[in-house]
């Protein structure tokens, strides 16, 4: 025991001995406006409007009253303030296939304008619910969920999978974390890790009929208690898609370890001219899981 109190001593003294004081000259940072929504076929147009800040600044809601201006169809829709930020649309839903344009005026900081489309929804089923699938290398239990799509052919697709789950028990929402070792999700640059969703490309299976098998844990009370679990099978936008996989990098790029430190910083993707932010569109399919309770099926 000694020995390894030695050991750990001079771990702890490398560690704090290798520490220096570095003072960055940052320059100047020239704020612009940040634009923020994904939307899709369900609701009615939402965006929120802030500015983009330095850490020593408090206040990124944009200092005066930009105007939104929606552009979609030949057609003009000026989104009117809900507070905080967000502009609402007072009767406009999105709908698939058509082009829409953000336009926010600002006396601060001039127009910023984002335009995007809302891809078609391809649809989905679910093939298998296996409730104990298989034990992690750690001994812990996970479940599965296989889905099979056909893939629409000559064109480019991007898809993404989430998992909401609710309890009976408590009525709850949770995001569930997902993994898969399908090919089709590797090749985006997944590994085994826990992401919050699954997002690919028909890069590999363009017009093809494809199945993935998808991995998730239950919570350590849950195998015998009845849930709901919500698959969400999205098509989504090029630029929803590039803005995601960014994301899903920059989360994966805060955490570390004493070893090998966390990872460099991400430029997050924004399709925002003149500004920041991202303004994309996505359809979805929706569908069910009852697990009953005690008998997992």
């Amino acid at each position: 025991m000694m020995k390894s109190f030695y050991y750990l001593s001079f771990i702890l003294f490398l560690l704090t001995s290798c520490t220096k004081e570095v003072v960055i000259d940052l320059p100047d940072h020239e704020g612009k406006t940040v634009i923020n929504s994904l939307f899709s076929p369900d609701t009615l147009l939402c965006v929120h409007v802030s500015r983009s800040r330095v850490t020593t600044d408090t206040f990124f809601l944009l200092q005066t009253a930009p105007v939104v201006v929606l552009k979609y169809a030949e057609k003009t829709d000026t989104l009117q303030s809900t507070g905080n930020g967000y502009y609402v649309s007072r009767n406009h839903v999105p709908q698939v296939q058509t082009r829409y344009t953000i336009e926010v005026f600002s006396m601060e900081h001039g127009k910023a304008t984002a335009s995007d489309k809302i891809p078609a929804k391809v649809n989905f089923n679910i093939i298998n619910y296996v409730h104990r699938a298989g034990i992690d290398p750690e001994g812990s239990n996970f479940s599965s969920i296989t889905i099979r799509f056909s893939d629409p052919p000559d064109e480019k697709n991007y898809y993404e999978i989430m998992l909401v789950y609710e309890s009976k028990n408590s009525h709850w929402y949770y995001l569930k974390g997902l993994w898969s070792e399908d090919i089709v999700i590797k090749n985006e640059g997944y590994v085994n890790e826990l992401y919050s969703n699954l997002i690919f490309s028909d890069e590999l299976i363009n017009g093809k009929t494809h199945t993935i098998i998808f991995n998730f844990f239950h919570g350590q009370n849950e195998w015998n208690t009845a849930l709901n679990l919500f698959v969400h099978f999205r098509s989504v936008s090029e630029n929803y898609f590039f803005y995601k996989k960014k994301l899903i990098l920059h989360f994966e790029n805060q955490f570390g370890d004493i070893w090998d430190g966390t990872g460099n910083p991400v430029n997050l993707y924004s399709n925002v001219e003149n500004g920041y932010g991202i303004f994309a569109g996505y359809s979805e399919y929706k569908d069910t899981v009852i697990v009953n309770e005690w008998t997992g099926e």
